[in-house]
């Protein structure tokens, strides 16, 4: 027999889930550099590294100032 559903399981759920989406995105982002790779071009490495990366803080959060 199972026990009920807690906040503890439902959090660690939200948490996995979180998880497992960001590495399907990441994933399809790496076939997709994969497939489009004649067009990267003179890229900089620190470019392609900057998309596959976590610190998007700066560009995807919404800017306050004026």
């Amino acid at each position: 027999m199972t026990s009920p559903p807690s906040i503890r399981r439902h959090l660690a759920f939200t948490l996995y889930s979180g998880l497992v989406l960001l590495l399907m995105f990441g994933g399809l982002r790496l076939a997709l550099l994969v497939y489009n790779h004649e067009l990267i071009g003179a890229t900089p490495a620190g470019d392609i590294a900057e998309a596959f990366s976590m610190a998007c803080v700066s560009t995807c959060a919404p800017s306050f100032t004026r």
